[in-house]
C-alpha cells in the first residue's frame, strides 16, 4: 500500500511540475520596457505604443491584429541608431509573422546606417533579435547585451 501511495505521490508531482514549466510569463511590454530604461542609460528619449499610434505600427509593418502589446523606443535625433522594439504576441501563431517584421526593420536599419555614421552602423550590426515565447525584441543599442539581459529577467 505505501508503493502504490509513493507511487501515486511521485506521478502527480511530475504532472505538476510538468504543468507549471509551460505556462508562459504575463508581464506588461511596458513593464519590460521600464525595467530596461531604469538598469540601462541608453540616450533615448522617443517612446511609442504601436497599439495607440497605427501609423507607427504601418511605418514598422507590424499589424495591430498579430501583437497584444508593442512599445518602441528610440533616438529622436537622426544621428543615433539606437532603437528597442519589444513586441508581444497575441498568440504563438503570430510569433513567426512578427519575427519577420523585425527582420525587415533590422534590414531597413542596416541599408540606412552602412553609408550614414560607422559608429552607429556598428550598433547595428552587433544587434539582437530574440523571441521568448511570445514576447520579441529587437535590440539595437552599445548596450545589447545588457538590454538582452534585463529582458530575460523581466519575463522569466
Amino acid at each position: 500500500m505505501k508503493k502504490v501511495l509513493f507511487v501515486a505521490i511521485a506521478v502527480l508531482m511530475v504532472f505538476v511540475v510538468v504543468g507549471c514549466s509551460g505556462q508562459t510569463s504575463n508581464v506588461p511590454v511596458k513593464d519590460i520596457l521600464e525595467n530596461i530604461k531604469e538598469e540601462v542609460q541608453i540616450p533615448m528619449s522617443g517612446e511609442i505604443d504601436l497599439k495607440t499610434d497605427e501609423n507607427a505600427a504601418e511605418m514598422y509593418n507590424i499589424n495591430l491584429e498579430d501583437i497584444e502589446e508593442g512599445m518602441v523606443y528610440r533616438a529622436m535625433i537622426n544621428i543615433r541608431a539606437d532603437e528597442i522594439i519589444i513586441l508581444k504576441a497575441k498568440d504563438k501563431s503570430k510569433v513567426a509573422g512578427l519575427e519577420e517584421a523585425l527582420k525587415e526593420v533590422y534590414n531597413a536599419r542596416h541599408n540606412l546606417w552602412k553609408t550614414y555614421l560607422p559608429q552607429e552602423f556598428e550598433k547595428v550590426e552587433n544587434h539582437i533579435l530574440k523571441t521568448q515565447g511570445k514576447y520579441l525584441i529587437l535590440i539595437i543599442s552599445e548596450d545589447s547585451e545588457k538590454v538582452e539581459e534585463v529582458f530575460d529577467n523581466t519575463i522569466k
